[in-house]
């Protein structure tokens, strides 16, 4: 099954010729579900205005937009090209606050997601120890007080029993680095 790269696959990427457009390809949140009952949604971009008009309206539809991420997800993987957008960081914050804590369907009361933190067009230090390092702690300090499972291996149960939790340096932030590629294809065979 092709789901992003072409036109006519489920999610298709931004193609060169509509690079120059200031539009988003995604428009309105799209669903595809796999052969194994996994469910994909592709949403358009959080605080990208190409599309929209009025910069309040669009603040209100980017926090309805990650409310409902937050309180359907499993797995909320934020893709940015640097790690700490802060508006957006708060954003983030301010939806977890905002999120029903109550029965209110279709929202499941008390339910936070897995967080996956993707940096994209991560250049070559990114990848030094020293500097994952550095984003763990920023992100660490920044999601302190948060229900947000950021940590890899985070389940809900371990989120409740904070006593079994591992110390602070133990547990490793939900990161993953997409490197800078220059456009050229390598023959891998």
């Amino acid at each position: 099954t092709k789901l992003f790269v072409e036109e006519d696959s489920f999610f298709p990427t931004k193609l060169k010729p509509h690079k120059c457009s200031a539009r988003s390809r995604t428009e309105s949140t799209h669903m595809f579900i796999t052969g194994d009952r996994l469910i994909l949604l592709d949403s358009p971009p959080v605080m990208c205005n190409s599309y929209r008009k009025d910069m309040t309206t669009n603040e209100l539809d980017d926090l309805r937009q990650v409310i409902s991420f937050l309180s359907v997800c499993h797995l909320l993987i934020v893709v940015q090209d640097d790690y700490f957008n802060m508006n957006f960081i708060r954003l983030l914050q301010f939806a977890e606050i905002m999120k029903p804590s109550h029965d209110n369907k279709p929202f499941v009361s008390n339910y936070f997601p897995n967080v996956l933190f993707v940096k994209n067009r991560a250049k070559r230090q990114d990848f030094t120890t020293n500097q994952k390092e550095r984003m763990d702690r920023m992100l660490r300090a920044l999601f302190r007080d948060s229900q947000l499972r950021i940590y890899k291996g985070q389940t809900a149960e371990q989120q409740k029993q904070k006593r079994t939790r591992p110390t602070e340096g133990e547990r490793q932030i939900n990161t993953f680095l997409l490197p800078e590629v220059d456009g050229k294809i390598y023959d891998l065979y």
